[in-house]
């Protein structure tokens, strides 16, 4: 019983190969024999193939347009991230080019200048309520100190060192309101002070009634008081005008840079 039954099921094993075997010749059209069979065959089911095709399809379509869509949501963001990836690194290499050549530039102004410059960057600005004052990237170890002028471009006074640390410092500019700077006209010697207009600019004052003032006139540091040297090129006059008790003139001095349209100063070390 047990050897008929081993017959019986390597015979059932082998039809099923040779089934198997026949199917897979019908219906994947090996060598193209059984055409007839498998066009046959599609053709008796296709009453009920073609419907439930459809229904199958009709079903997994929303499940295919909702990963779709998802996909292209997904490649969006990721190109969303990539572009402003891009911009961020496009706008720091336009700042860092645009700040070395203008450090190039003030570099430049520093050698042809006859003093001896320290350039330094801005990094720091006061309160102008509190008195004008900026902080700049270099300090001690830079040779700078205490009292040390400052300008604009190498050239327009617009304050002094007021504290020095190892890497940084603190600038008083002369546009604080504690500011008061001895001054005289360049051509005619005239002497007068300025003001600081608590970061609002300069005003001169004191210029006596009978001097000679002209719109356009330059005004430097003069000899008198030890705030600065002599001959410190502070700006030009504007807006003169006599004084309210009429005993001296007034005017503006109009330095042509503004403190936040520049990003290096010109410390001078050499005073």
């Amino acid at each position: 019983m047990t050897m008929y039954r081993k017959i019986v099921g390597k015979r059932k094993f082998q039809v099923g190969v040779v089934i198997v075997t026949l199917v897979g010749i019908i219906f994947f059209d090996i060598g193209s024999i059984f055409s007839p069979f498998r066009t046959a065959f599609w053709t008796i089911t296709a009453p009920v193939a073609n419907p439930l095709r459809s229904f199958v399809t009709t079903i997994t379509m929303p499940f295919e347009v909702f990963f779709s869509l998802s996909d292209i949501k997904r490649l969006n963001e990721n190109l969303f991230e990539e572009n402003k990836q891009m911009e961020a690194k496009l706008a720091q290499l336009a700042s860092i080019e645009k700040e070395n050549e203008t450090l190039r530039e003030e570099l430049d102004f520093a050698q042809k200048a006859d003093k001896k410059f320290v350039v330094a960057k801005i990094i720091g600005y006061g309160d102008p309520g509190a008195g004008e004052w900026i902080t700049i990237n270099k300090g001690r170890e830079e040779a700078i100190k205490e009292n040390n002028p400052v300008f604009a471009h190498a050239s327009v006074l617009i304050g002094s060192v007021e504290e020095v640390y190892a890497h940084t410092s603190r600038i008083r500019l002369i546009t604080s309101g504690e500011s008061v700077i001895n001054v005289r006209v360049a051509d005619t010697h005239a002497k007068g002070i300025i003001r600081g207009r608590y970061g609002l600019g300069l005003q001169l004052d004191m210029i006596l009634s009978t001097q000679s003032l002209h719109e356009g006139d330059r005004i430097v540091t003069s000899a008198i008081g030890q705030q600065f040297p002599p001959d410190l090129y502070v700006g030009t006059l504007r807006d003169i005008r006599m004084s309210d008790d009429g005993l001296s003139q007034q005017a503006v001095i109009d330095q042509g840079v503004s403190l936040y349209d520049i990003e290096f100063v010109h410390v001078d070390v050499g005073v």
